[in-house]
């Protein structure tokens, strides 16, 4: 074609998660954003609520099928990551000792509608950087979006206006586990996890400084009831633990109705 561009997805439905009925109704509609420093501009194929976090929901394009063959997503992915380094000072040829990571991911489907996630020293090496950001004359501290696999699914689950859960605060999980259930009445989230990190930033007069509060614990939970008509009320509850003393815990109701 001479202008634009055109593309195919496939996404197997091994993937998804939807009810068990022998007549599938599924919405459907596509969202672009574009960034620019400062600007994010959403364009969708239908209309949209500013106060709505859940942009699939708002969908108003409904397709009709007959139910795919069940299939279960039950994923194990173990690594290991060996290296050394050596180097030849005068002579010969010196090895430094070897290092090694070993880690597991996981994922289990319980239903075509819950599922439980783990990890274990996960490896988030091959994660797509960020891209910069202008830090200077901000008042309020920067947010990234998430792009570790782990923490994405059930990710929209997540949102409210109040931007209450920020996993990328977890920033070097040793292990986690998560629990999702996304119903056709109410969808629920559990996460936890055990960092070896825990950063934060202190406030000043002129500027934020960072810190690290070292090896924490991590629960966050969220319930979602759906009203119909695109509304809906729900809970989120989160909790921070750290191993050197202290803790933080958050509630928040949100509704849109």
């Amino acid at each position: 074609q001479d202008n634009g561009y055109s593309a195919e997805i496939v996404i197997p439905f091994s993937e998804l998660q939807f009810p068990k009925n022998n007549i599938q109704k599924w919405k459907i509609g596509f969202i672009r954003k574009s960034y620019e420093p400062g600007l994010e501009t959403v364009f969708s194929s239908f209309k949209t609520l500013p106060k709505e976090t859940c942009y699939a929901c708002q969908a108003d394009e409904i397709v009709e099928f007959g139910a795919p063959d069940e299939v279960n997503r039950n994923y194990f992915y173990p690594y290991i990551f060996l290296n050394q380094n050596g180097d030849r000072p005068v002579k010969d040829f010196k090895l430094q000792n070897p290092d090694y990571e070993i880690g597991i991911t996981g994922l289990y489907d319980l239903s075509k509608s819950s599922s439980i996630e783990f990890t274990i020293n996960p490896d988030f090496s091959q994660v797509e950087s960020d891209v910069p950001m202008i830090m200077a004359n901000q008042t309020f501290a920067m947010s990234y979006p998430e792009k570790r696999t782990f923490f994405l699914e059930g990710a929209e689950l997540l949102k409210s206006d109040l931007m209450t859960v920020y996993t990328r605060s977890i920033t070097n999980p040793l292990g986690a586990i998560k629990y999702i259930n996304q119903g056709k009445t109410s969808s629920s989230y559990f996460l936890q996890a055990t960092d070896t990190d825990s950063p934060y930033l202190a406030a000043g007069d002129y500027q934020s400084y960072k810190g690290n509060a070292g090896k924490s614990k991590i629960t966050i939970g969220r319930y979602k009831k759906n009203l119909g008509n695109k509304s809906h009320i729900g809970l989120i509850a989160t909790n921070r633990d750290y191993h050197a003393g202290g803790s933080g815990s958050l509630v928040e109701f949100d509704s849109l109705i």
